[in-house]
């Protein structure tokens, strides 16, 4: 170990070595500085998904307790049960059977063939599989959220260090889909494991003819049994070890923890290493062991080893319970050129100002567009927008491609979007809602499927205190002026892939409202389920009258709106009125009013959850 630390304190005097955990200090003056940093930085993720996982254990565990009445009810009804029991020596001789999901295994209880045609026989087999059921989505969602917001801190620690104005973002779908999957396999098997042995104890109690008093604590002391999970090794394409495999053996409560610590601590590191990537100035990670007397005959061997980004994926961690980290080590010897150069790289590359320069205005003309967008966006001191931020604010995902016009407002800026496709697409077909015909459409790599425009306003506003003003708040809202989508790419939701990109955006600048102007083939309707309401009381009134009227003339009876008070109260209106079926969605498309819509960004705005909701936003 001390060789380690001289080699650490080499590395550190050559100027070549960067503590990137460091969010603080960006050079730390001693290892252990940049353990207390990580600790600092995961503890609260590891504990959040340590709780919520023994939270999905008590749930799993109050479940199935509840349901064992199901099998008091068996036992009691079914003479068969007590015939079979009586009558029969049935070997129970339960076995184990190793099942493979992904890269990982679990272990599970078998019955002898008596055994199981016994079950079928008395009829309760459905009954055991009910109550031994785990549902393994507690345990994924709160795996893959904490490792979510792990990868996220460790990129955000990477771009803290080295200046880069934006927050680092799980832009790669691939990673997305690792940790859903990862997290997946993980859920599994601990549910599985727990669903083996509840079922093993059922079977046992019920062919020993125990009371269900009996059954109860047979399966209460399952909880406290150990949970197998088994995390394979890391192999090289030409055989070599990398990574030892290891598991979990342990108690729920214990299994929690450690899957909580190991997993965090794993997306964290995968976070770093793509947050280096996109930097570009990092060509290689160093290994780094924990600077304690905690540091295990596993990692020790590893502390100084030098990786690619690329052969250090997966390494970390190297068990149950690592600590261990990745120091990058810089390609350029200066920090401040890296600093640089990680800046241009992560953003990629064009500032609003560059954007400006190249569509014909003079430098200063660029320059100072750009500041006033600043302004409009709430933006201060010395951060630039970049254009790159902006495009990824109104994509609509990987097919399509995203052309901006972004041009000067008295109070803000408006930004004019064209679609695009990203490939040639034929024979498109769709209804024509004329006439009804099925029509077949071409389109070119390059040629326009859609448009838009957002008008973004900023605006001081006055505080008072009584009578007398004390400051000004700036405030910034965006009119959604107008969405067009070519009729074979409706329906396809694209609207909504647009919305969720803006709402990150909005979210990042404060944006305290949106407004809307609802019409079109389909605004009537989908404004209100997005979550926007009438902006004037007069339109709130008259959609109460013309859904009393619709609903006379549909129905001969006159449905009250006196308690509709929100667009979305007439939006989701489904009820059958004297033998008609009356919804929402028919009565707007009926009105065909044109409205002001209004859905306010505010923590506890009502439009903003409904909004949420409706792109499945979770936070």
């Amino acid at each position: 170990m001390q060789n380690s630390l001289i080699k650490y304190n080499q590395v550190h005097d050559s100027n070549t070595f960067l503590e990137t955990l460091s969010v603080v200090e960006r050079l730390a003056k001693k290892k252990s500085d940049l353990f207390r940093k990580y600790y600092e930085l995961i503890l609260l993720l590891e504990e959040r998904t340590e709780i919520q996982l023994i939270i999905a254990f008590r749930d799993a565990e109050k479940t199935v307790m509840s349901k064992i009445h199901l099998l008091d009810s068996i036992l009691s009804k079914s003479n068969i049960v007590k015939n079979i029991t009586q009558t029969l020596d049935i070997p129970l001789e339960p076995r184990f059977k190793y099942t493979v999901v992904g890269t990982t295994r679990f272990k599970e209880y078998t019955f002898s063939i008596e055994m199981r045609e016994w079950i079928q026989k008395a009829g309760i087999g459905d009954t055991i599989n009910e109550i031994a059921f785990i549902n393994a989505d507690p345990f994924s969602e709160a795996i893959q959220t904490g490792m979510y917001d792990a990868y996220n801190t460790g990129g955000n620690t990477v771009f803290s260090t080295f200046d880069v104005g934006i927050d680092f973002s799980l832009r790669d779908k691939n990673v997305e889909k690792y940790f859903k999957n990862y997290s997946l396999q993980l859920s599994e098997q601990v549910s599985k494991s727990i669903q083996s042995s509840i079922k093993y104890e059922l079977a046992q109690a019920i062919k020993n003819g125990d009371s269900v008093p009996e059954v109860r604590k047979s399966i209460l002391k399952l909880w406290d049994k150990p949970i197998e999970v088994v995390v394979p090794p890391k192999i090289s394409p030409d055989g070599t070890l990398i990574r030892q495999g290891y598991s979990y053996n342990m108690a729920p409560k214990h299994w929690a923890n450690t899957v909580a610590r190991t997993e965090i601590n794993g997306a964290y590191n995968k976070g770093r290493l793509d947050g280096f990537k996109q930097t570009g100035v990092v060509n290689k990670v160093q290994y780094s062991t924990s600077p304690d007397e905690r540091l295990c005959p596993i990692c020790a061997p590893f502390e100084g080893l030098e990786f690619t980004l690329e052969k250090a994926v997966g390494i970390i961690p190297q068990h149950a319970n690592c600590r261990c980290q990745w120091i990058p080590l810089l390609a350029k010897d200066n920090f401040q050129e890296a600093s640089n150069a990680a800046l241009e790289n992560v953003i990629n590359t064009t500032t609003m100002e560059q954007y400006f320069f190249k569509e014909g205005m003079s430098q200063q003309q660029a320059l100072a567009f750009e500041n006033s967008m600043k302004e409009v966006l709430g933006m201060t001191g010395n951060k630039r927008l970049y254009y790159d931020e902006l495009k990824r604010a109104f994509s609509v995902g990987k097919e399509f491609d995203v052309d901006l016009d972004i041009t000067k407002l008295n109070n803000g800026f408006m930004v004019k979007g064209r679609i695009l496709a990203k490939q040639d697409y034929k024979n498109l077909k769709f209804i024509d809602k004329k006439t009804g015909q099925e029509i077949s459409y071409n389109y070119a790599k390059g040629e326009k499927v859609g448009k838009f425009v957002r008008d973004f306003n900023g605006y001081d506003k006055q505080v008072f205190s009584g009578n007398e003003i004390v400051g000004v708040e700036h405030k910034l809202y965006v009119e959604h002026s107008s969405f067009f989508l070519d009729a074979p790419f409706q329906n396809k939701a694209l609207g909504k892939e647009l919305f969720k990109n803006q709402y990150e955006f909005y979210v990042k600048y404060g944006v305290e409202s949106i407004k809307v102007y609802a019409n079109g083939d389909v605004g009537y309707y989908a404004w209100a389920k997005y979550g926007f309401d009438f902006e004037r009381e007069s339109q709130l009134k008259i959609f109460r009258n013309g859904f009393e009227d619709w609903t006379i003339k549909q129905t001969g009876i006159r449905v009250d709106a006196t308690n509709f008070n929100h667009s979305w109260d007439f939006a989701t209106f489904n009820q059958t009125v004297n033998g008609v079926k009356l919804t929402g969605k028919d009565f707007m498309f009926h009105m065909q009013k044109d409205w002001n819509g209004a859905l306010g960004m505010g923590e506890n705005d009502i439009g903003r959850k409904i909004l949420e909701n409706y792109l499945s936003i979770t936070k």
